[in-house]
């Protein structure tokens, strides 16, 4: 299930949450404090020293693919 807030709030949820961690709080305690599971904040603490900083933005998701055509639409 996703997180409610908007891209860029949860873009910076991931980044608080692996800066916390760098600055020596226990996984369990960011993850209780931001409202996340444990493994969530694991995930995303690997994907930031895999990737940098790139690894936690915000992704596009644009959905899915119009049934209709442009002239369907049109009609």
């Amino acid at each position: 299930m996703r997180s409610k807030g908007s891209a860029a709030e949860l873009e910076a949820r991931r980044r608080l949450a692996v800066e916390r961690v760098g600055e020596g709080w226990k996984r369990r305690d960011v993850a209780a404090f931001l409202g996340v599971h444990p493994e969530t904040v694991g995930e995303w603490v690997r994907a930031h020293a895999a990737g940098g900083d790139v690894a936690l933005a915000a992704k596009p998701h644009p959905g899915r693919q119009p049934f209709l055509t442009p002239d369907q639409e049109k009609q």
